[in-house]
């Protein structure tokens, strides 16, 4: 799966708690932390891995191994870095 290279900012709450990115996952993480930014939600919306064509690159479609793999990496950063 590629990596999307920077982090884009989508919105924020009208009361600044809350903020929306489009990211992967340990791209987004790691800058965040590296910020000192903390979080406590997480929300993926990964590729699922059923053929779908999202364009831009997504490969939607790998051997089950290797999509196993690509989703142990991130939920893994999302439970290293979260507080």
């Amino acid at each position: 799966m590629p990596r999307l290279a920077k982090p884009k900012l989508i919105g924020k709450s009208k009361d600044g708690r809350a903020t929306l990115y489009r990211a992967g996952a340990n791209v987004l993480l790691s800058q965040l932390k590296s910020e000192g930014r903390k979080f406590n939600l997480i929300f993926g919306d990964p590729p699922f891995n059923i053929g779908r064509d999202y364009g831009s690159g997504v490969r939607d479609d790998l051997p089950h191994p290797q999509y196993a793999e690509w989703t142990r990496h991130w939920l893994s950063g999302c439970y290293r870095d979260w507080e």
